[in-house]
């Protein structure tokens, strides 16, 4: 759910316009009448470190906790978010983890920060632009840019969807972060959908709508190179329909969706090419909480009076048939247009609001998840206008149920809670495994779930057993473990030390498990990578593990200061931390001190960039370290100094002077983009690894020079003097050389 709109918008700044998609993004119509001339709220990449947005949490955290829950784990919860939106490859924005901050150092970068509130009973969270700045022309049209967003956790992890280690809280923040990233709620199954609709897991926390619509708000050029389009209108008694959710559904598969502009037109993109698919037309229903676009005034353009949900007819009016309903199919950079509707008002949504689910013994999971050895299953299904009113629930008259991808008939009985309906079935031969539509129709209505159900080759995995070893590793063992099975402390990932060996009765793999916390029990739970985990069928008695006593963590880092406009390498050691790769965090507390990438060197030292924007005010701000459950917090452990402006200054990424990408290797020439880099011709003097390199051309503002041939991979230290003054040290990572092309045998 999206937080308030803190300010109105000036539209007489526009200077150039978006093509008219209308997303559900949170947008302002430039006109009231056609073109509308959308644009978005979005975060402004130029104003971005590295197009990177950082999000900090409060170091004020919940005030109540489950058993064996833990601050630390929620954080690591936020951390998984962040990569989750970050590994978004046809997204032009970056999304990273910044630790935590205090309420008085923020920064005054773009950022997105969590926080932790008192929530209404049945909000599971709350996310969006908090703050917006007046709108600005960037490369691909006029746009408002998010100068803050938030993220709002409730404050008593005692709550739904908490303990933080479960699948519903983490699934919960990637949601809310959508949200502050520029993303409105969407109807088709995805991560924006609202939680009772919602099939994502930590084993796929975004879906093809998810990625579509980041990737439409932030493109990369290959975003609409790659996928395919649709476009088209819908109309009701010759009118538009505007905000009606128009979705391209595959037999198998993930939908994408889009809403439509006041005059019914819309288009939707992100279609994978050379898939068939049904594209069908439904109404808000009343829980959407979507946020109306503004005109031009300010003022919201609401949402048409309801419709009739329909599949695509071959005459455009629509059909409730999908037997009837062609596909559609698209190409890569193309958009198949002309997909339009012609359908009939309704008073009132009918059926909205339907949630699946299976049952692992009296555990209950939603969506609900099938096996394909199976032969006969039962789930139940839950939502408004399935059932009657009466006292005695019952299906609705005509009811019909129809689940996509071969499935037969399907008889709905009462189940004897409200709104809930039993679904017996037959699981045909052959299914293809992953998630089904389910489509419910009666003789007036009809309402699709996109991912109805999900379709799995076996069981969900269970853990039996958790043996210590005296190495430090431990060893699971379980059922219906795979080679992709991933084992969670917490929130956290265990490392693979062995991996699967055996078979669905018993297997067992080896982990490392993450750094831990002083008496910390965590709780273990194992993903299999067909979204289904161990607690389907170990809800209340999970298996744990015990970190035993350990002392309050403590780091030294050096250098403690930089200058406001610098980058500089930081060194971070500690005699009590075990630094694991990938699980560690430097934080500063402020959107203004960014740490670039952090390199693990050994279990007690790692080093980092840090970048400290021009605009950051002098002063002390919060260093904290988290390694796996293990963080060290300095409340003024970090100064930002007064900016010199005769320091050499090195600007991050360090790109390949050939290929113009973020690929350094042994032979291959760079490129330093900053300030002071030279101070006269000939004057700069660069060390790598200590040792001096052959600079090719330096100005004040660029030098080339050549990476020694037989430099290690890994991470390297450089060092910088323009001919009179040493640059603070930066670590430049040094990869292997690609593979030599067809084409290099031929170039003289």
């Amino acid at each position: 759910m999206r937080g308030s709109r803190i300010k109105a918008l000036l539209f007489a700044f526009l200077l150039t316009i978006y093509p008219l998609r209308a997303y559900y993004h949170y947008i302002q119509y430039t006109n009231r009448s056609a073109p509308y001339n959308p644009i978005t709220e979005k975060f402004d990449l130029n104003a971005l470190p590295s197009k990177t947005v950082v999000f900090l949490v409060s170091d004020a955290g919940p005030a109540q906790f489950s058993p064996n829950d833990t601050f630390v784990s929620v954080l690591n919860q936020v951390r998984q978010a962040t990569l989750a939106w970050n590994r978004v490859e046809t997204s032009d924005l970056r999304v990273a983890f910044g630790g935590l901050h205090t309420a008085d150092s923020k920064g005054t970068t773009p950022y997105g920060h969590v926080v932790f509130q008192d929530l209404a009973p049945g909000i599971l969270g709350l996310g969006g632009p908090e703050a917006v700045a007046d709108p600005v022309a960037g490369p691909n049209g006029t746009f408002v840019p998010i100068t803050r967003s938030i993220v709002r956790l409730n404050v008593d992890m005692t709550r739904r969807p908490a303990p933080s280690y479960l699948e519903g809280f983490y699934t919960t923040v990637v949601h809310e972060m959508g949200h502050a990233l520029g993303l409105q709620h969407t109807f088709t199954s995805a991560a924006m959908s609202t939680s009772v609709t919602r099939a994502t897991s930590r084993a796929f926390p975004l879906d093809a709508d998810d990625i579509a619509g980041i990737s439409l708000l932030y493109p990369k050029p290959s975003f609409a190179a790659q996928t395919g389009s649709i476009s088209g209108r819908v109309t009701s008694d010759g009118q538009g329909v505007h905000l009606a959710s128009v979705v391209a559904l595959p037999a198998v598969g993930s939908a994408v969706s889009s809403l439509t502009n006041p005059d019914g037109t819309y288009r939707i993109d992100g279609l994978t090419p050379g898939v068939s698919y049904w594209v069908y037309v439904h109404p808000l229903p009343p829980t959407a909480n979507i946020t109306s676009p503004l005109d031009p005034a300010g003022q919201p353009v609401d949402p048409s009076s309801p419709i009739e949900t329909q599949f695509l007819a071959a005459d455009h009016t629509g059909t409730k048939d999908i037997s009837r309903s062609p596909t559609v199919s698209v190409a890569a950079g193309k958009v198949t247009a002309g997909v339009d509707f012609a359908v009939p008002h309704r008073d009132s949504v009918g059926i909205y609001d339907v949630t699946s689910f299976s049952y692992f013994g009296q555990n209950g999971v939603s969506p609900a998840y099938l096996s394909a050895n199976g032969n006969l299953a039962t789930i139940a299904v839950r939502g408004n206008g399935l059932t009657t009113n009466d006292s005695a629930p019952r299906p609705v008259s005509g009811l019909r149920v129809q689940i996509m991808g071969g499935f037969g008939a399907i008889s709905a009985r009462t189940y004897g809670e409200a709104r809930t309906l039993a679904l017996d079935l037959s699981i045909p031969p052959f299914v293809s495994t992953g998630p089904h539509p389910i489509v419910f129709s009666t003789s007036s209505d009809l309402y699709v779930l996109p991912a109805g159900i999900r379709v799995a080759q076996k069981q969900p995995p269970s853990i039996s057993n958790v043996s210590p070893n005296s190495d430090g590793s431990v060893t699971i063992v379980g059922s219906n473990f795979s080679s992709d099975t991933r084992v969670f402390f917490d929130s956290q990932p265990a490392a693979i030390q062995t991996p699967f060996t055996g078979n669905d009765q018993t297997g067992t793999v080896i982990v490392i498990p993450p750094p831990g916390a002083n008496g910390q029990h965590a709780t273990i739970t194992a993903f299999n990578p067909d979204g289904q985990n161990s607690m389907f069928v170990q809800p209340q008695s999970p298996p744990t593990y015990d970190y035993g006593p350990a002392d309050a963590p403590q780091v030294i880092v050096s250098p403690a200061a930089v200058p406001a406009g610098a980058t500089a390498m930081v060194d971070v050691s500690s005699p009590n931390m075990r630094f694991a790769d990938g699980q560690v965090t430097i934080g500063l507390g402020s959107s203004d001190v960014i740490v670039n990438r952090v390199w693990v060197l050994s279990p007690s030292r790692v080093i980092g960039n840090v970048t400290v924007s021009g605009a950051a005010a002098a002063g002390a701000v919060l260093l904290n370290v988290l390694s796996g459950f293990q963080l060290a917090a300095q409340p003024l452990g970090f100064q930002v100094l007064p900016a010199n402006s005769q320091l050499p200054n090195i600007y991050l990424p360090v790109l390949n002077a050939t290929t113009g990408q973020e690929s350094v290797y042994a032979g291959a020439v760079v490129s330093l983009f900053g300030q002071n880099l030279s101070v006269a011709p000939n004057s700069t003097v660069i060390l790598l690894r200590d040792q001096p390199v052959q600079i090719l051309y330096s100005s004040a503002t660029q030098v080339n020079f050549l990476v020694p041939a037989g430099t290690p991979t890994g991470p390297a230290i450089l060092k910088l003097n323009n001919g009179a003054v040493d640059g603070l040290p930066v670590v430049l990572q040094i990869d292997s050389p690609p593979p030599p092309s067809s084409g290099d045998s031929k170039k003289s």
